[in-house]
């Protein structure tokens, strides 16, 4: 999935280029033609406006002379005599020669050159030119673009790397009796799973293994290592439960605890202080339910829109200096999706939010 949104993005930094392009291709093709085609029409009639004032006033002639060769007719102008009278120009140095005859002779008068611009000569190097430079910086734009997100992938890889050794030597170290220092030890370790599992899937779909497990199980096994933090925030009062009986799902039961830590995680650093948390749950055919409702300060419509995105942080979670690297709540859609359900989230009324899990229903039992 991510894989695929790198190529969207992507796609959506070539689409002004190729639109670009495919804009001047037009100009040029259909537009430049009429516009050098009604150039030349305006040259040619005043050439032959001059034509036409030495056809009417000869004596006016600079000179009488032999038609030079190459000197093509560029129209008629009129009889006299038994004959027609041609007219035409010739180019000589920084002037225009407006010629006129009937035959072999012919009567030439000089006159400015008209200086519109070469519009054939423009469109010709303009166009490729315009096209070749809109494309080059594109490319850079996509290369940076490339770059950036897997220098930013590579650093949360190394991140995770360099955590886990202190934390499998932390784990050896602590005692089997100092219950919350192996709870703190807990949370960290994951945080970098969050941070392993997000990468290892690579754009790919997990593969879970799925079995029939108690989603309240689930949850109060998440909600253990958040237990004590709740409570001092909400004076000894735990975050509430509202399970509709005990909800069973068809999933993996590893990546379900997984999502539930992460959403728990996410009400914990941003809305707890604001209200308790509520964790409903229910299950209904073949879909299970669990809300995981919040009195915080919400989403506004563009953030939710956002907030599944890899590395996305919203502006309360900015403003409020609240750590993370963005990728829980995108691990937590990718990990139930591949499960068969998904994750989804909605405005809490009067304020918040409720991120909802749905995951397939065990039909055991």
């Amino acid at each position: 999935m991510r894989n695929r949104r790198l190529v969207w993005h992507s796609l959506a930094i070539c689409l002004p280029a190729v639109a670009f392009t495919a804009l001047l291709v037009y100009f040029a093709v259909d537009k430049a033609p009429k516009l050098v085609a009604q150039q030349r029409r305006a040259e040619t009639m005043a050439y032959r406006r001059t034509a036409l004032e030495l056809f009417e006033r000869p004596e006016e002639a600079d000179f009488m002379d032999v038609r030079g060769k190459g000197w093509r007719s560029s129209g008629k102008l009129g009889a006299k005599g038994t004959r027609q009278v041609s007219w035409g120009h010739v180019r000589r140095g920084k002037r225009e020669l407006v010629w006129v005859g009937n035959g072999r002779f012919v009567l030439g008068a000089e006159t400015d050159r008209i200086d519109a611009p070469d519009l054939a000569r423009l469109f010709d190097l303009g166009v490729p030119a315009l096209a070749l430079l809109v494309v080059a910086l594109t490319a850079m734009c996509l290369r940076f673009f490339i770059r950036y997100a897997r220098d930013r992938d590579d650093f949360v890889a190394a991140t995770a790397h360099d955590l886990t050794t202190p934390l499998v030597a932390l784990r050896r170290t602590i005692g089997s009796d100092d219950a919350e220092a192996r709870r703190i030890l807990d949370r960290l370790e994951r945080l970098v799973g969050n941070l392993k599992v997000f990468l290892r899937m690579g754009g790919r779909s997990a593969r879970p293994e799925k079995t029939s497990f108690s989603l309240r199980e689930v949850c109060e096994n998440a909600y253990s290592l958040f237990r004590e933090d709740f409570r001092d925030l909400f004076d000894g009062d735990d975050v509430e439960f509202a399970f509709d009986g005990d909800p069973q799902v068809e999933a993996d039961m590893r990546m379900t605890e997984q999502i539930v830590w992460n959403l728990l995680a996410n009400a914990l650093k941003y809305a707890a202080p604001y209200g308790r948390v509520a964790l409903r749950a229910s299950s209904g055919g073949a879909t299970a339910r669990l809300d995981v409702v919040d009195c915080g300060p919400g989403l506004s419509a563009a953030e939710r829109r956002r907030v599944f995105d890899r590395y996305y942080r919203s502006g309360s979670a900015i403003a409020g200096s609240a750590g993370g690297f963005g990728v829980g709540l995108s691990t937590a859609r990718e990990l139930a999706r591949a499960m068969g359900g998904d994750v989804a989230v909605a405005p809490n009324v009067p304020c918040g939010c409720v991120f909802t899990l749905t995951l397939p229903a065990s039909q055991m039992g």
